[in-house]
């Protein structure tokens, strides 16, 4: 799976990763002060080729940081958020 992180800092400038989720461990990126996220979750396809159904996602706060989570599977947390 593939997940889009773009980040907006309050000087306007944008930074985009793209990172690949393989297996169960979450990717943890770093928050700089200030700054908005987006996120895009591109899902795999089905064996038959067909896109993969709509599942629901959101983000949730754990300590200082934020973690994106879809359908319980933790994907990101943003460090220090």
């Amino acid at each position: 799976m593939k997940i889009q992180v773009i980040q907006t800092l309050p000087n306007g400038q944008v930074t985009q990763q793209v990172l690949s989720k393989t297996g169960p461990e979450v990717l943890k990126i770093q928050s700089l002060p200030g700054a908005k996220f987006s996120f895009n979750v591109e899902a795999l396809k089905l064996a038959d080729g067909t896109p993969a159904p709509l599942k629901t996602g959101h983000t949730k706060k754990v300590g200082n940081n934020l973690v994106l989570e879809l359908e319980g599977e933790d994907l990101i947390e943003v460090v220090e958020f």
